[in-house]
């Protein structure tokens, strides 16, 4: 029997990845997963708000995507009567969502007998968490009484679907309690304030260890076969990086107990200085480090039924990832790279090939490579589970191996689906001719999807004036044009080009025009403009720019979440005139302008809300604010 768990959406996809792309927060609004400061204060995490300001972090968030329904095969509810009490199914739980990770559970306990396809020592276990595109099979006895439900439930708590096997009186699951985001939210801090997820593997590289334990040798100054692109770097580790410590496993032969498998999953701190080979057990996926951030859950409770070691006397090519975000503009890269600017991973036929990959991010990332199986190092030490996908919980670290046994290009990518259309994928190639039936699907289209460009309009319409902004924006450039005009006749318009030079930092150029007298569109002062904006805190954003004229300028703009709809907005200008170019009015040397701008906003639905605002150009007014 096999059940296909999957999310819906009642929008167009490329609606969603729009909406994602602005950060407008109306599916966390709906999911009420949001972590305003007034509520964050009440909680007594303030200081934990302000470090998560200070850190660039968005709001905690499990999923980005709220979903209308969640389905097994295709229904919210599903129903199987036909099977006899007695009758023993092997059901394969197949997690086909978009974006959805699903904790599955019962009203009694779940043997497990495989995964992605491979059969592992039997195991109870007490609820079940499928990442996307991972398969667990499930040895389930039908009861003598009674309709059993087996549940899957979000993993953020949004909502569930259900199926029942047998006939008579519905036996509910047992109840999963939704993820409490605000504890969240101080975990993250505590993290951070112990510098947390950056105390292990930073600095990502390509490593050849020869068989046998020979000396290993970095190889990131190797060009990847690609056509411009390097997925290498050569910088060499840590020498005093902490050293390891295991873990027992906990399993051993097959298991007629029942596991609680919400055990501690934690970051890993190796010592690469040593061959992996010849030290398997010591490199355990779940190391005493940091606390977990979103589930207490790890594959320690899977172990193949033989021996998955590979023989030593094969090369291993060693490579480190990591698994970085932009959550505020939403780009998910590895290696602060997306797909398009970083494409393959240069392998060998014939050699061991092992992914280290610290995930930096508050999200879990499920990663899938196409072609392969890969062993997945746990406690298990040459026993690890053989799978196709695995789960890198949120600031935590996983290794995988595989065997270069094909040849061609394979993908290699996170399987939430707006990660990977927004870069976190990569080509695993083994540098050989391509199929000549894939010519009319040149190579250079995957690169499209991350470089692809959104387009949004932000419409303010008040008693005091009206006002535009238009933004396209893909994943390093942004066309940014705003207007703003007043009733009392004085209006401000800015169009400019900005550039990404790093996570936070932009340098852009432009033109400005504004009335120049006050209340009065009789002239005008129009100034090519150039400057950098850099995002301080994640909810502040200042801009230093210079005019042709020599006329500095500083502006701060600023938006904080007060309530899970109500939103305070500002933005404050000070521009300076030095006489250095022009000439002012009534012989003055210098001369200052200061604008002001301050506002609420109430978030009716997803593209409206209501706001009040005051600017000291134009006076206190009220409206609508239309975000299309």
């Amino acid at each position: 029997m096999t059940v296909v768990l999957s999310d819906w959406t009642d929008e167009n996809p490329s609606s969603v990845m729009k909406n994602l792309k602005r950060h407008n927060e109306w599916f966390s609004i709906k999911r009420n997963t949001l972590q305003p400061l007034i509520p964050s204060i009440a909680k007594g995490l303030f200081k934990e708000r302000l470090l998560l300001y200070q850190k660039r972090m968005p709001d905690m968030h499990i999923a980005d995507v709220y979903y209308d329904a969640f389905l097994s095969n295709g229904k919210k509810v599903n129903h199987y009567p036909d099977f006899k009490p007695g009758d023993k199914i092997r059901i394969r739980i197949i997690n086909a969502g978009a974006s959805t990770y699903f904790w599955l559970n019962s009203s009694d306990s779940l043997q497990l007998v495989s995964t992605d396809g491979t059969d592992v020592e039997p195991v109870y276990i007490d609820k079940l968490l499928i990442a996307i595109a991972e398969t667990y099979d499930i040895l389930y006895t039908v009861a003598q009484n009674g309709k059993i439900e087996f549940k899957a439930s979000a993993q953020d708590g949004s909502g569930s679907t259900s199926f029942f096997i047998g006939n008579g009186k519905e036996v509910k699951a047992s109840f999963i309690e939704k993820p409490d985001y605000y504890q969240l939210m101080k975990k993250v801090a505590i993290l951070h304030k112990k510098g947390g997820h950056t105390g292990h593997l930073t600095k990502p590289y390509t490593k050849i260890i020869p068989a046998q334990g020979g000396e290993a040798k970095m190889e990131g100054d190797r060009k990847a076969h690609s056509m411009h692109h390097k997925d290498t770097i050569s910088k060499p580790m840590n020498d005093s990086m902490e050293k390891n410590h295991n873990m027992k496993g906990n399993n051993e032969g097959h298991s007629n107990h029942q596991t609680d498998v919400r055990t501690k999953s934690t970051s890993p701190i190796m010592d690469h200085a040593h061959n992996m080979d010849t030290t398997m057990q010591a490199h355990s996926n779940h190391q005493m480090a940091q606390p977990n951030v979103t589930t207490d859950f790890n594959y320690d409770f899977l172990k193949a039924k033989n021996s998955t070691d590979f023989p030593k006397n094969k090369e291993v090519r060693e490579v480190l990832m990591n698994l970085n975000a932009n959550m505020l503009r939403y780009v998910w890269t590895i290696n602060e790279k997306t797909l398009s600017e970083q494409d393959k991973i240069p392998i060998k036929k014939g050699e061991i090939v092992r992914f280290i990959m610290n995930n930096n991010t508050m999200m879990h990332h499920p990663m899938h490579l196409h072609g392969h199986f890969f062993r997945v190092l746990n406690a298990n030490g040459k026993y690890s589970p053989m799978k196709h996908t695995v789960d890198i919980p949120p600031f935590e670290s996983m290794t995988i191996e595989f065997e270069a046994n094909e040849q061609a290009d394979w993908f290699f990518h996170c399987h939430v689906l707006y990660h990977m259309m927004a870069g976190m994928a990569r080509v695993v190639s083994y540098d050989t001719p391509r199929n000549p039936l894939l010519d009319k699907y040149p190579y250079h289209k995957i690169f499209h999807h991350d470089k692809h460009w959104f387009h949004w309009v932000t419409i303010t319409g008040g008693s005091n004036m009206a006002a535009i902004n238009y933004v396209a924006s893909n994943t390093r450039n942004a066309v940014i044009t705003k207007v703003d005009y007043g009733w009392n006749k004085n209006i401000e318009g800015q169009i400019s080009y900005e550039r990404y030079l790093r996570k936070y930092l932009r340098m852009y150029v432009g033109a400005n025009i504004e009335n120049e007298n006050p209340n009065t569109l009789d002239s005008y002062d129009l100034s090519a403009i150039g400057g950098i904006r850099y995002k301080l805190l994640s909810i502040l954003d200042v801009d230093l720019r210079l005019d042709h004229k020599l006329r500095p300028e500083i502006d701060l703009d600023w938006h904080v979440s007060l309530y899970k709809r109500v939103i305070l907005y500002g933005e404050y200008e000070f521009k300076n005139d030095f006489n250095l170019t022009n000439t002012l009015d009534n012989g003055l040397s210098y001369e200052d302008e200061h604008t002001i701008q301050l506002g609420v906003e109430y978030i009716l639905t997803k593209i409206s809300s209501l706001q009040i605002n005051y600017d000291n150009r134009f006076g206190i007014g009220a409206g609508i604010m239309l975000k299309l």
